[in-house]
């Protein structure tokens, strides 16, 4: 979890926790001060031992040299290099205490815990709840005149994800593909009747099992490059959240990743990544990849559309492996990001820094350590919570949370009558230069100290915007085959492709 701090700026308070400020950091730190310490304490006891020796060896020819004129008092002293076997059990005694402190500090982290666990409990009653849903589904989504398979992978994909397993669509349509037809048999007799499903309803789920066969798990995309344009760099978080609106195409539009090379003064060249969140709402994979079937998926780390689609961007702008990458993402795109970051085949290929995620589900995914997370989430959002707990707290994992009803601007809590309460980037943005604006929290400064490089007033932005688009599945053998042709395309590992 970690230390949980209130700071204001522009009378607008946030909650800080985890990052190198955090209990999880104290508590390493700490041991790392205790293991020190006793092996301090063993050199000590072993270079006594040795002194000891030598002055036992040495003492009666010492007592032919001494001055005549004071010889006890110098026997004295080196008498008095006997007791130096003493500093042993005081070094180690400093190490108990040091293992004293770290001890309390961690019931103290378990204590917040537990005091924290209540929020929590309403998900997993959801969860139990969701299980009995799943048994009933087709029966549920004829009463809700919804699709039966749009409602089966919902249900499954959720009481999936509370336990962070993974759920892949099309074996579970081939796994269930009978008792699927099964459903819609009866359900499109009894159309218009009691249970009132459509016949179009049956169709469309219908259809939708073929577009399963045809995309298979969605991962085959490509991307077109667009026109490079000079551009104004980003200066802080809250210029970066901002631009990633920008970026983002309209609801239900295309699939964008914008990719800008950053080159300063002295000719060095460093990347930003931007990944905006979901475009369409389908659970059905479609030409489409930011869609909710690419959620399902990026929450638990697996392999997803976008994931893969950023790559392919990335190898065709030509980043290279010593040149440093930030990635940031709004909702979906903070969940591909943040997955990128915890993939070691994605970070042995290219040299992130910094990563920045705003309204996403991320609990499930463990960042390399070398890479700084932060994570802006608001309480009214409910998308965070998606991923069934609070964000890890390590040393390099900061979250920054927020509720929007103390917002000092009107525009920003008016986000909370939203259809998607407090998801919006513009109340993201606003949460961010909050951010900016801190100076004293450990966490943010050590996460804005790898971000900073990134946000160079001086440097010359040049920005492509990349297009993704979903492939229709191709054989196993002939997809790798064809990977072998591409330039350099990095293998990653089963989290990514």
């Amino acid at each position: 979890m970690g230390s949980l701090t209130v700071y204001r700026a522009a009378s607008d308070p946030i909650n800080v926790y985890g990052g190198a400020g955090g209990n999880v950091a104290a508590i390493e730190d700490m041991e790392t001060l205790e293991a020190t310490i006793r092996l301090a304490a063993d050199d000590v006891q072993q270079a006594c031992g040795s002194i000891a020796l030598a002055l036992g060896q040495a003492r009666g020819n010492l007592l032919l040299w001494l001055p005549p004129q004071k010889p006890w008092e110098v026997v004295e002293d080196l008498r008095n290099g006997w007791y130096t076997v003493n500093m042993h059990s005081i070094v180690t005694t400093l190490a108990d205490t040091v293992r004293q402190a770290r001890d309390q500090y961690e019931q103290a982290e378990a204590d917040a815990i537990e005091a924290l666990e209540g929020l929590d409990k309403s998900r997993f009653a959801v969860n139990g709840a969701l299980k009995v849903l799943f048994l009933l589904n087709p029966f549920l989504a004829a009463g809700l005149n919804i699709d039966v398979l749009q409602f089966s992978a919902l249900v499954n994909w959720i009481s999936h994800g509370f336990h962070g397993e993974s759920f892949n669509m099309g074996e579970y349509v081939r796994a269930n593909h009978e008792n699927i037809v099964m459903a819609l048999g009866p359900m499109a007799l009894l159309a218009d009747q009691a249970n009132g499903l459509s016949t179009e309803a049956v169709a469309e789920g219908l259809a939708n099992l073929n577009n399963i066969a045809k995309y298979g798990d969605g991962l085959n995309t490509a991307v077109t490059a667009g026109t490079a344009a000079c551009i104004r760099p980003v200066t802080n978080a809250e210029g970066l959240v901002r631009d990633l609106g920008v970026v983002a195409a309209p609801s239900g539009g295309e699939s964008h990743i914008a990719i800008t090379k950053l080159t300063d003064a002295d000719g060095q060249v460093r990347w930003l990544v931007e990944i905006p969140g979901t475009r369409v709402t389908d659970f059905i994979p479609g030409e489409n990849p930011a869609d909710m079937h690419t959620n399902v998926q990026a929450i638990t780390g697996d392999s997803n559309g976008i994931a893969v689609a950023t790559v392919q961007a990335m190898v065709d702008a030509g980043i290279a492996p010593d040149e440093p990458v930030m990635l940031a993402g709004h909702s979906q795109g903070g969940i591909v990001a943040a997955g990128l970051a915890a993939d070691p085949s994605f970070t042995e290929a290219f040299d992130v820094s910094a990563v920045l995620t705003a309204g996403s589900p991320v609990s499930l995914l463990t960042p390399a350590k070398t890479v700084q997370v932060l994570s802006l989430e608001h309480e009214e959002d409910f998308m965070p919570a998606l991923s069934g707990g609070r964000n890890q707290a390590g040393r390099n994992q900061t979250t920054v949370t927020r509720k929007l009803t103390d917002a000092s601007d009107p525009a920003v809590r008016d986000t909370i009558n939203d259809d998607l309460p407090g998801h919006a980037v513009s109340a993201y943005a606003d949460t961010a230069a909050i951010v900016d604006a801190n100076t004293d929290n450990a966490s943010l400064q050590e996460w804005k100290k790898a971000a900073e490089p990134f946000f160079d007033q001086d440097a010359t932005a040049e920005q492509t915007i990349y297009t993704a688009e979903r492939l229709p599945a191709v054989d196993p053998v002939e997809q790798e085959s064809e990977r072998l042709q591409q330039k350099q395309m990095p293998k990653l590992s089963p989290g990514i492709e």
